[in-house]
């Protein structure tokens, strides 16, 4: 009986350790892409504006304080591409992102007139 006991507890010890070391390989193998989006001429947040990673099928829109938040970012160089109705579009070129790391981005768009044909 008191084999088998200290044999389960072996082996509960052997099985905890592999699968701690399990979830260390998978930790930080992907990175982040955060920032502000502003109004360039007054400073306002811009709540809704697009903001894409250019080649890929990752995204993010601005919260209420024009914040976002880009994650599972594989880490590389990469193309930001951010737009909203009525601004102008930006292009953040050579955005390296690292594993396991927040890279900060912070854009101010312009205002744009969107014209239009004349209906009559």
């Amino acid at each position: 009986m008191k084999v088998t006991k200290w044999l389960l507890i072996i082996c509960l010890v052997f099985v905890t350790s592999q699968v701690a070391l399990l979830s260390d390989v998978k930790a930080g193998v992907t990175g982040k892409i955060a920032g502000v989006v502003k109004d360039a001429e007054s400073g306002d947040l811009l709540p809704g504006a697009n903001v894409i990673i250019e080649g890929t099928n990752k995204g993010a829109a601005t919260d209420p304080q024009g914040r976002f938040l880009i994650i599972n970012v594989t880490p590389g160089t990469y193309n930001l591409k951010i737009q909203m109705m009525g601004f102008g579009p930006a292009m953040v070129t050579d955005v390296r992102v690292f594993s396991d790391r927040t890279r900060t981005i912070n854009v101010d768009l312009s205002m744009a007139v969107i014209e239009g044909q004349e209906v009559v």
